[in-house]
């Protein structure tokens, strides 16, 4: 009996000597694992790459996975130096950051310009309010809001618009928010909001379903609505109003506003001396005369008026509103279907200035290219061309024959023709092949086409 105890103590013994050794010798191995990953790491192509190359691949990676970059800190030592001590790398905020997470990005990225961004990045990412809130909170705290250079919210689902605009309103219901010193502005959303009413903006804004800037924004230079609202059409024209607070305007892009006349108030036309480039996109006839009797834009000379989509003739405005600004050098014309030859040469008679012109697709054919082939009868000049100083005609998707082109070459692109100015012809049509289009110059015709 005694000497099966002592065997048993001696087996026991044994056993617990073992499996010091054995943890003794897995503590070993993991070190030599440790020792062969880094060595191999060491000559591997990655790991031989200089910090500056690898920064770069890293901020191409960020551009894309913004959202991920912490976990390239977790891959070894050295990846994790190259990432922390490039604060570039940090300076995008993205929504799909975890919440635990955004302060670091903000401490990293060490004072640099910030672009925050907004966007989901699969069809069936949600948001919760509380978390929109938080994340506004921390990127336009008042700390932080200076070194904000760009501000992109691009939000297709209408829940989450709805989310954000109500976050937003939380945000900045003490007080309005400045962001004078922003750049770039977009913010895209698919419900009405009027969160911009609340920002005062500069530099370049595009407003989609998110209203009018604030009032009074003299360093905003460019700004692009569309779609602002579902108000009535006296706020729609009071905010519309508010345009011409904005002193240093010099470039506006409407699109999809709608406006009743008829339930409007007189329009009072407004001066807007800074404003030099203009584009009009899917506004019915009778909306954009009521907008061009309101803005006064005497002072524009680059003017698009795109009438595709709308579904309207734009007979009626071009007769009851002609189009007529003394200062026009740049004239584009999309989508007039249903204008005649008069309604032609009324638009191109009333800006002699003009000296580049472009149609698309519009009722705009051989004959309404004559009408600067040759010069007409003027009651106080004699005889005079239409469009003096026009040097360059673009026509795309236009029912035009050569024969017509090559009447206004000879007309007006050779020299010793009388012409103030020669003419340069780019015209783009649908070749015998359907996905082939042509472009020529004045000098590309034949003579004798």
């Amino acid at each position: 009996m005694i000497i099966a105890n002592q065997s048993r103590e001696r087996l026991r013994q044994l056993l617990r000597d073992t499996t010091r050794v054995q943890a003794c010798l897995q503590a070993r191995i993991e070190v030599l694992d440790s020792f062969i990953f880094q060595a191999r790491a060491q000559i591997a192509p990655i790991g031989s790459l200089p910090t500056e190359v690898l920064s770069i691949i890293f901020s191409f990676y960020g551009l894309s996975h913004p959202q991920g970059l912490n976990t390239l800190t977790t891959v070894c030592r050295y990846w994790r130096k190259v990432a922390i001590n490039d604060p570039r790398l940090w300076s995008i905020i993205c929504i799909q950051i975890s919440p635990k997470y955004l302060p670091l990005y903000l401490s990293r990225s060490k004072g640099l310009p910030l672009h925050i961004r907004i966007q989901p990045i699969s069809p069936l990412e949600l948001w919760s309010t509380n978390w929109l809130t938080y994340f506004l909170q921390k990127t336009l705290a008042r700390s932080e809001r200076k070194r904000i250079h760009s501000f992109n919210v691009v939000i297709p689902s209408r829940l989450m618009s709805e989310r954000f605009a109500y976050a937003f309103y939380q945000f900045t219901e003490h007080e309005p928010i400045s962001l004078e010193h922003l750049k770039w502005i977009n913010i895209e959303l698919s419900s009405h909001a009027r969160i911009a009413d609340e920002i005062t903006l500069a530099g370049s804004a595009t407003l989609v379903a998110a209203g009018y800037p604030a009032p009074q924004c003299p360093k905003l230079h460019s700004l692009t609505i569309r779609s602002p609202s579902e108000l009535s059409d006296t706020t729609i024209v009071q905010q519309l109003y508010r345009l011409t607070t904005h002193t240093s305007l010099h470039t506006l892009e409407l699109t999809d506003i709608g406006i009743n006349p008829h339930h409007a108030p007189h329009p009072v036309s407004r001066p807007m001396p800074s404003l030099r480039t203009v584009r009009f996109r899917i506004l019915e006839p009778s909306a954009l005369r009521y907008i061009l009797e309101s803005l006064s834009m005497q002072s524009v000379e680059t003017l698009m008026l795109d009438f595709s989509g709308t579904g309207q003739p734009e007979s009626h405005f071009i007769y009851t509103l002609p189009v007529d600004f003394p200062n026009l050098k740049s004239l584009s014309l999309i989508g007039l279907f249903s204008i005649d030859h008069d309604g032609w040469k009324n638009v191109l008679s009333q800006n002699v200035g003009i000296e580049e012109l472009t149609c698309e697709s519009s009722l705009f054919g051989d004959a309404e290219l004559g009408l600067v082939s040759s010069p007409f009868a003027s009651p106080t000049e004699g005889h005079a061309w239409l469009l003096p100083a026009l040097r360059y005609l673009r026509m795309q998707e236009l029912n035009i024959s050569w024969e017509a082109v090559a009447m206004l070459q000879m007309a007006r692109g050779t020299p010793g023709k009388g012409v103030v100015t020669p003419l340069t012809i780019i015209w783009e049509r649908s070749s015998d092949e359907p996905d082939i289009r042509a472009s020529i110059t004045c000098n590309d015709l034949p003579s004798g086409c």
